[in-house]
């Protein structure tokens, strides 16, 4: 539905400054049909909005959480590389030597 540039801008303003506005303006607004109706699209479209934050928050927590277990991974593989390299070095040492 398209709505008039005014009464989006006062639907916002209502939905995030209230207490910059009369009462008795949001009243003689919010009387129309139709601005009921713009109030309830911008809310719902505020509640995606959100929801959609909400969701991307919940990605990032997710990637750093996959990238943090493969660093440890990485950090594991190398540690029981590097423990066979020391155990090869010990007994060439020792074969060499006995």
């Amino acid at each position: 539905m398209e709505y008039k540039d005014e009464d989006v801008a006062f639907a916002f303003r209502l939905m995030n400054e209230r207490e910059t506005l009369d009462d008795a303006e949001v009243e003689e607004w919010m009387r129309s049909d139709a601005h009921r109706r713009l109030m309830n699209d911008m809310e719902e479209a505020r509640a995606k909005w959100e929801a959609d934050e909400a969701s991307g928050d919940e990605r990032e927590r997710a990637d750093r959480k996959r990238e943090e277990e493969k660093s440890r991974k990485m950090t594991l593989r190398w540690a029981v590389a590097m423990a066979i390299v020391v155990m090869i070095l010990l007994v060439m040492y020792h074969l060499t030597r006995g």
